[in-house]
């Protein structure tokens, strides 16, 4: 391990939030010292970090300033945030472009900020993505849906992962109460609607350095419909059949192809990149481009064995970038699931958060004969945290991690997996919050 104080230079890293630690740790370990910027002075990630500022990601001249006045008389090497906040990426990107460090910059992340815009490029490259209208009313929405039976709506511009993303159908009564769900979530107060593909969805994730595109993650995608549209419930990846390499997967070709095509089209580098994808068994439909890993696909990466925070440190820095494991050569099945509450309440963990391996097995877990396969969990919640009935992903309390003889096996291992085994939830004294409970956890519906 290289000393913390060595001289490799500085990297800045925007947040210092839970998603944050590994990268902060492994640019310690590899001779980096850090300076992290986060508005809270409990922040996790502070402990990993050689300086820590305090700071609103929404501040992004007084970050500037600090930064400024902190090189004066340091080196900094690059540049990195874990989070997709638009406001924590503008911030890494005005730095980036400040101080001639390696990394997406503004025009790039202006493009995918603004859905119709990047959609169009991607039209006019010849790459799939499905009929859409910009609304500004709802009765804008109710003329689209005239035109296609079911879409999906979703912020035009901002938005943090599936927040103010909904299925609705034709004569649907939440119609209304979605769209303003959506409008309220955009940056721009203008809601995207878009046709509903039906079919297989899946993950592509990978990183570009110098225009050359590797694919990282194939992962089948799934969701449940819940109060408020739709929520994503996990994914299944590696593996399709016992002892067969990912790669030999014939979508994992199409996939890496069809990823280097939109980097191209949409000016992207130096960066991760994610894209959800449709598969309607004769085309694929790119749904969503994203510069960060899908939603805890990071988590799931490291548990297959592929190192992200080095990869995300490289990317920073310009250092090589580094594969602890080939990504296409792995020959065993993984697959993440998500858990959220059904009810408003406080957190009331059932496993012990401190022993996540396979030694903390839970109490009443009986059904599943997990030998000889890992599995682990993680927290997104403390106990005693205060939870409610989720509007995204950002509302996760547990992820679970499976390993399995194939990505099947490993996904139907996961739903073998209850709630009431990992936490309970003490309910508040609410009676409106239960009256509207509408959501089944343990529904999940692909879409």
């Amino acid at each position: 391990m290289v000393n913390r104080h060595s001289d490799s230079g500085w990297l800045v890293h925007i947040g210092a939030g839970r998603s944050s630690l590994r990268t902060l740790r492994h640019a310690r370990e590899h001779g980096y010292r850090t300076l992290a910027i986060d508005v809270d002075p409990n922040a996790p990630g502070f402990a990993e970090a050689t300086v820590s500022i305090e700071r609103s990601r929404e501040d992004l001249d007084g970050i500037l300033d600090e930064v400024r006045s902190f090189a004066n008389e340091r080196a900094l090497a690059g540049c990195w945030t874990t989070s997709s906040a638009s406001s924590a990426l503008a911030a890494a990107a005005a730095i980036r472009e400040e101080y001639d460090l390696p990394g997406l910059r503004q025009p790039a992340l202006d493009t995918l900020a603004d859905r119709s815009t990047w959609k169009d490029r991607l039209r006019r490259n010849s790459i799939e993505t499905p009929p859409s209208a910009l609304l500004s009313s709802v009765d804008e929405l109710g003329d689209f849906l005239g035109s296609h039976a079911s879409v999906l709506v979703k912020p035009e511009s901002g938005g943090r992962g599936s927040l103010g993303v909904a299925r609705l159908r034709r004569g649907e009564a939440r119609s209304r109460d979605l769209y303003y769900e959506a409008q309220e979530t955009s940056n721009s107060e203008l809601v995207l609607a878009e046709a509903f593909i039906s079919g297989d969805e899946y993950s592509i994730d990978g990183v570009v350095r110098d225009g050359d595109f590797r694919l990282l993650h194939l992962g089948r995608k799934f969701s449940a419909r819940n109060h408020r549209g739709t929520l994503p419930t996990g994914y299944a990846w590696g593996a399709s059949r016992k002892n067969v390499r990912s790669d030999e997967d014939p979508r994992w070709p199409r996939s890496r192809e069809l990823a280097s095509a939109v980097c191209r089209a949409l000016d992207m580098n130096d960066t991760f990149v994610s894209l959800d994808v449709i598969d309607d068994g004769d085309q694929i439909h790119v749904i969503d481009v994203g510069c960060q890993l899908d939603a805890k696909v990071d988590l799931g990466l490291e548990f297959s064995g592929i190192e992200v925070a080095g990869l995300g440190h490289a990317i920073a820095t310009g250092d090589p970038l580094q594969f602890s494991n080939e990504p296409g050569a792995l020959t065993r099945g993984f697959a993440i699931r998500f858990f959220y509450s059904d009810t408003d309440g406080r957190l009331q963990r059932l496993v012990d958060p401190d022993s996540p391996s396979v030694e903390s097995t839970p109490d009443h877990w009986h059904s599943i004969a997990m030998s000889p396969f890992r599995y682990q969990i993680e927290w997104e919640k403390d106990s005693n945290e205060p939870i409610a009935r989720p509007r995204s992903v950002a509302d996760l309390v547990v992820s679970a991690l499976v390993e399995g003889e194939d990505r099947n096996c490993a996904w139907m291992r996961s739903n073998e997996m209850d709630s009431a085994d990992l936490f309970s939830v003490e309910e508040l004294a609410d009676p409106i919050a239960k009256a509207t409970n509408e959501w089944n956890p343990d529904g999940p519906e692909s879409t």
